[in-house]
């Protein structure tokens, strides 16, 4: 799926993928020129236990040579902040294919949560609780999401995209 602008890929072919989330774009830069960014705006050393202030830098994580695991800085008291593995591929023109997921506490949570709410729904009917979990569920699809087009328009801006090829 070939998307006509950038803005139209952000907001309008977005579809409800929980725990992948895949962004593929053609870039204008090489590759070293990706690796080079990527050091700029990620912090690729051991995170101090103590508070540190990530002010310059967007992202932490590795990055080696042809792919990436970064994380965005989190900002505030947000765990929605999707965990990116990116690889780098060089095949005439350069491409960046990114997957954004949960991380895996969140999903072990929501599921343990989720278990729990429908056993006793199970039970006991209430229809209380049935709410509940799907406001919990809405909250954490409707975050995630909105973390992960953060994500996609940092990419967008510093990635010098000549085409999205596939965005979902």
């Amino acid at each position: 799926m070939v998307a006509g602008s950038v803005e139209e890929s952000i907001y309008f072919n977005e579809k409800v993928d929980m725990y992948f989330n895949k962004l593929e774009i053609e870039t204008t830069l090489s590759r070293n020129e990706i690796i080079d960014k990527l050091n700029q705006l990620t912090f690729t050393s051991k995170l101090p236990y103590f508070k540190f202030n990530f002010t310059d830098k967007l992202f932490y994580g590795k990055i080696s040579n042809d792919s990436f695991i970064i994380s965005s800085v989190v900002k505030g008291k947000n765990s929605f902040v999707p965990i990116i593995i990116g690889e780098i591929i060089n095949e005439g023109s350069t491409k960046i294919v990114l997957k954004m997921r949960l991380h895996y506490g969140n999903i072990i949570l929501i599921s343990f949560l989720t278990s729990f709410i429908l056993f006793t729904e199970y039970q006991n009917f209430d229809l209380a609780r049935l709410i509940f979990l799907f406001a919990i569920l809405g909250m954490t699809i409707y975050n995630y999401k909105v973390e992960c087009k953060k994500v996609k328009k940092i990419f967008y801006e510093n990635f010098g995209i000549n085409k999205v090829i596939t965005n979902h």
